[in-house]
């Protein structure tokens, strides 16, 4: 009698169990339930019930390990008491909390994995919940035959006669988590809380006597006796369920109705065949085969359209097929279908911020700041994540690719076959470069030579924390490339205005959301949601750029139109991976494209023609929300240690976490140090791809950082807790600063193994070698300059009154006269025209220009009236007649615009003016400082006013500086007057009835430049004009057709470059003392200056012998009459 009571309640404890997966696993159990119906007739028919030896863990779901650790086993000897529906059905009062972690279950599952928890915010390292385990723990039983002989033969220690009930406990907490292991394909994303026994009336007791009995196990007896009382399976589901209701997700929404859900499929068991019963709905969402797969139930709300916004992430009933095979590599050898993977090329995009060449150049687009970008600061990232990629992908093969700005890391191996350095301009069009942008980098990729047909596209910053198998990348089945994305950003078009006006570029991310989400709607789906792009390693198709690029060719424009990001900018990736999804549902893709928007309207781009081609469809598949998180992770490196300490702790012993990132948010020299430091201590091993030196020199400090870990962990472990803790404290506190000194060290010693830094940019130093070495003796021009020779020069000479005093002041003739010879002798390849602009037409009673050769067919005299409009024909303001140059006749499409006091004193290259790309050269002073800004427009209205006019019509967010230019020589193209003209037409008509200088003139060669610095120097001009501001609402300009330009670019020469080959605005002065000392310092720089400019201060108030000494010097250097003159 006692072990037949005995046994019932352990068939009851069996119940229990199977109910529990019961819920879990539905399909599992959907064909347990057909298999039950058909014996229901059999046992009608026999009244009798078949004994077979099959073991109840085939239908068992795995639980958390949580369930394990938090389960208490009672130790109450007392039998009990014989009451099925009091001892497995709770109160109707009493919830059943379930867990809201999201599990994939696994056949074979050996190593349970601790899920993060509900974890909102990207950054927000204190909610992270990482595992104690690491990925190589508890494999202790993966060499057994068969899970369910351990399980047996554990449970088979118990004495059946004498039962041990703390022994058994044991046994049971130490063996359940192999009991529940399943040995089945399916999968589950329901969590099952460490209380859910309790909570649904297990009488303790019953556990007591499990496994004395492994003939209880058998399939057929349970199944028989849930068959028989079918009745205490609907009571315990009707109060499972009224429990469950009450209980929200991680989102606060209610929980599916799991017990509708299960009523449905009973009575569809009665209806169909057990072929045909299935509680998955097998309809794709992408492609042909599904990753991850939803309810039936869940799907009949759903649109039927195929749409992006249906993230699975928003329902607990989904099952991630890969999930097994992602979870359980550790590293071994691929199965045999993802053989092709291992040849697949890797991308790295990579600068070193640093560099003096790459701050040098970016200056230049930059408004001229030199300043250092966080994003662009290089801490060796790009070494540890490759050390990461080796030793976590140990199945890659093929070849990495470093895409960089002319840059190599000095630690880098490049003699490594698998290694191969790319530079920008190696894939990417000439005209879009530079570029600062990695939105611009990425939409090129795909034209690097040799890459892939598959590419994974890595950032420096990204590193691997546990193995990958190609499947996080991949579908198993059709090997379409995943894309993780997370929760859906709420995008305000009021928030989106207050961040432009603001311009901060902290915040143009949030921007740029928007604009891509608007983007989107346009294209595919007016009701596109957009979900935050998780920042891993994303799956590129070579083939596919170009027809993406030819779609959405009208955003290109725009984000290859700057040089930077801008919050106007849409995410090039994100646009691309969104296309992906919803153009390859067109079943004529590439030539025709799905979604529901203006691309179903595009005529499609055929896929370039490649031989080697292998890929025959394209998709995409988006990872549900709750599953990707698991996967990848962002922190934010900070001036804070202690967050920084917590952060590196949570993601190095996450195991769940497979890809992470870090952004640079520091500016202490210890935060660098301690960065340094974990990268060392995660990534300890050099990877194949690094100097010897420079892993010697690492090696030789990781000891000491195992002796720092070893002290910390002692002071930690061992001391006493009422030890003084102000001491313990301050050896922390020791420990800690010896640690960011030895890294110090270390930085400073491995600097030291390459070159010191430059003071002066290789391309700067070029062009000072260059301009002067140059020796006309030598030759001619080289063939690329010869244009230079028919180039134009325009003077334009203003007759002013204090001319008259020509006894004592320097005539505007004669500061002209010098310019001129100064032409002719050091310009000595100079063969065009040379245009002089009076504002009085020259006669013989005015003697003006008397003593120029007019017949000299070099030279041309123009009266200023034959270039401007009748209506301010009578100007003697400067400022209007600059803004008509281009009108003069037969003027060269580049000139060269020249002051009367300008003068070259070497042999000097055309490249002086133009750049080595033949580019205007504009000379530019160095930027004002924001907090000077504020008091130009007291000292020097005119030119705050055209400089809020640029910004104006191009937009604070593109407008990069206010900077005046130099007197020196500015190269221009005569094709851009008339689009400046007619660009900013409204406000010059104002100031050209302006007959003399005013402060409210506008000033033409800062329209004139900057037009072309922010408008012009794209590849798309003149159909496109960069900018976000009015220039938006202009039609692109109408521009000469008889041109030999096509693109108008720009160069600024640095500071250091104009130091050390011009010597610009010396100041002339009434003390004559102060005037010599300036012409000595003159002879001194002669030898490496090719011109000078002078600035005369008060030249009214000048005597006859501050003339004669200016008069003196300009003899000494130009005394010999030029061929222009008489």
């Amino acid at each position: 009698m006692y072990r037949r009571s005995r046994k019932k309640y352990l068939v009851i404890c069996s119940i229990i169990f199977g109910i529990i997966i019961y819920i879990n696993i539905r399909n599992g159990l959907n064909k347990r339930l057909v298999s039950l119906k058909n014996k229901e007739s059999i046992i009608k028919k026999n009244n009798k019930s078949n004994k077979n030896s099959n073991n109840l863990n085939n239908n068992v779901d795995s639980f958390d390990d949580n369930y394990l650790e938090n389960y208490d086993i009672s130790e109450n000897d007392s039998k009990p008491e014989i009451n099925e529906k009091q001892n497995i059905v709770k109160s109707n009062e009493e919830d059943i909390d379930f867990n809201e972690y999201n599990y994939e279950s696994n056949s074979n599952y050996k190593n349970e994995i601790d899920y993060e928890r509900s974890y909102n915010k990207e950054d927000e390292v204190n909610k992270i919940n990482v595992s104690d385990e690491s990925p190589e723990e508890n494999d202790e039983n993966e060499n057994a035959e068969n899970i369910n002989d351990i399980i047996l033969d554990n449970f088979g220690e118990i004495d059946n006669e004498e039962i041990d009930n703390e022994k058994i406990g044991n046994i049971i907490l130490d063996n359940f988590k192999s009991f529940i292991e399943v040995v089945d394909n399916s999968s589950n994303d329901n969590k099952i809380d460490n209380d859910l026994l309790n909570n649904i009336g297990v009488n303790d007791n019953l556990l007591d006597n499990a496994g004395v009995n492994n003939n209880l196990l058998q399939k057929d007896e349970v199944d028989d006796y849930l068959l028989n009382n079918i009745d205490v399976v609907n009571d315990i589901l009707g109060k499972m369920e009224e429990s469950k209701n009450s209980v929200d997700n991680n989102n606060n929404e209610p929980l599916k109705n799991n017990n509708e859900l299960l009523k449905n499929d009973i009575e569809e068991v009665n209806d169909e065949s057990e072929d045909n019963i299935a509680f998955i709905d097998e309809n794709i969402f992408i492609g042909e085969e599904k990753t991850y797969i939803r309810d039936k139930e869940f799907e009949k709300n759903q649109d039927t359209i195929n749409n992006i916004n249906d993230d699975t992430s928003d329902s607990d009933e989904v099952i991630d097929v890969d999930a097994d095979t992602i979870k359980n590599y550790k590293g071994g050898e691929l199965e045999p279908e993802w053989e092709w993977a291992k040849s697949i090329s890797v991308v790295y995009t990579w600068v070193d911020g640093n560099d003096v060449d790459f701050l040098e150049e970016k200056s230049k687009y930059n408004g001229g700041f030199k300043e250092f970008n966080s994003r662009d600061r290089s801490a060796d990232e790009l070494r540890y994540s490759i050390r990461s990629l080796e030793q976590y992908m140990p199945w890659h093969n093929g070849t990495i690719y470093i895409v960089t700005n002319n840059q190599i890391p000095k630690w880098l191996d490049t003699s490594n076959p698998r290694i191969k350095m790319v530079y920008h301009r190696e894939f990417i069009p000439e005209y879009y470069l530079p570029t600062y942008d990695s939105n611009v980098i990425e939409l090129f990729l795909d034209k690097i030579p040799g890459i892939t047909e598959y590419f994974l596209y890595f950032n420096d910053d990204i590193f691997l924390n546990n193995y990958i198998h190609p499947s996080f990348y991949f579908t198993s089945k059709t090997f379409y490339p995943k894309v993780y994305r997370s929760y859906i950003v709420d995008l305000n078009k009021k928030l989106v205005e207050k961040i432009i006006r603001r311009n901060n570029v902290r915040e143009i991310f949030y921007a740029s959301k928007y604009f891509t989400r608007e983007i989107l709607r346009k294209y595919f789906d007016p009701s596109f949601e957009y979900r935050y792009l998780l920042h891993t390693v994303y799956v590129i198709y070579r083939d596919l750029m170009e027809p993406f690029r030819q779609l959405f060719r009208k955003e290109i424009r725009l984000i290859c139109s700057d040089k930077f990001r801008n919050p106007y900018e849409p995410h090039s990736l994100y646009l691309y991976q969104t296309y992906l999804y919803y153009a390859t549902q067109h079943k004529e893709f590439p030539l025709k494209l799905g979604g529901n928007g203006k691309a179903s309207q595009f005529i499609g781009y055929p896929l370039p023609q490649i031989k080697d081609r292998t890929v025959k469809t394209y998709s995409v598949e988006m990872v549900p929300e709750k599953i990707s998180k698991q996967y990848i992770k962002f922190g934010s490196v900070t001036d804070n240690y202690d967050y920084n300490l917590k952060l590196f702790k949570n993601f190095r012993k996450n195991n769940n976490l497979l890809v992470y990132n870090f952004n640079d948010e520091y500016s202490e020299n210890s935060s660098l140090y301690q960065f340094t430091e974990y990268m060392i201590s995660r990534y300890p091993k050099p990877s194949s791809f690094e100097k010897k030196e420079y892993i010697d020199m690492e090696l030789a400090i990781q000891p000491l950082f195992k002796r720092i870990d070893d002290l910390t962990k002692t002071i930690n472990e061992e001391i006493p807790e009422n030890y003084d803790k102000n001491k313990i404290s301050d050896m922390k506190e020791t420990l800690k600063q010896y640690e960011l000194d030895v890294v110090s060290e270390y930085i400073d010693n491995k600097n030291s193994l390459s070159d010191p830094p430059k003071k002066i940019s290789e391309k700067e130093e070029e062009e000072i070698t260059f301009l002067l070495s140059y020796d006309p003796s030598e030759g001619l021009l080289d063939v690329e300059w010869e244009w230079a020779t028919k180039i134009s020069i325009v003077y334009y000479l203003e007759k002013r009154k204090r001319d008259a005093k020509s006894d004592s002041i320097v005539t505007e003739e004669e500061k002209l006269r010098y310019s001129l010879r100064s032409i002719k002798k050091y310009l000595p390849w100079f063969r065009g025209k040379i245009f002089i602009i009076t504002q009085i037409k020259p006669t013989r009673k005015n003697k003006i220009l008397s003593w120029l050769d007019r017949y000299d067919r070099h030279i041309k005299v123009i009266h200023q009236n034959d270039i401007l409009p009748k209506f301010c024909r009578s100007t003697r303001n400067r400022h209007v007649v600059e803004m008509f140059l281009d009108r003069i006749p037969k003027i060269s499409e580049k000139f060269i615009y020249m002051k009367s006091n300008q003068y070259f004193i070497r042999y000097t290259h055309p490249q002086f003016f133009f750049s080595i790309d033949q580019y205007p050269k504009f000379f530019f002073k160095a930027p004002i400082p924001n907090d000077k800004v504020q008091y130009l427009e007291e000292k020097d209205k005119a030119f705050y006013r055209t400089h809020e006019l640029i910004k104006t019509y191009f937009g604070d967010c593109y407008f990069r500086s206010y900077r005046y230019l130099y007197n020196a020589p500015i190269a221009l193209y005569r094709d851009i007057f008339t689009p400046v003209r007619i660009l900013f037409k409204t406000e010059i008509k104002k100031y050209l009835s302006n007959v003399t200088r005013s402060v409210d003139d506008l000033l033409p060669m800062y329209l004139l430049t900057n037009y072309v610095m922010y408008g012009t120097s794209q590849p798309f001009y003149p159909f496109y004009v960069a900018g976000y501001g009015k220039i938006r609402e202009v039609s692109p300009p109408a521009i000469n057709p008889n041109r030999y330009v096509y693109f108008y670019g720009y160069d600024i020469p640095s500071r250091l470059a104009n130091k050390n080959t011009a010597f610009l605005e010396i100041p002339f002065t009434t003390d004559t003392e102060a005037n010599e000392k300036k012409i000595e310092e003159i002879n001194r720089k002669m030898d490496y200056e090719l011109f000078i400019s002078f600035h005369f201060y008060s030249p009214s108030k000048f005597t006859p012998e501050v003339k004669k000494q200016y008069i003196d010097y300009m003899e000494k250097f130009f005394s010999k009459k030029s061929s222009h003159e008489f």
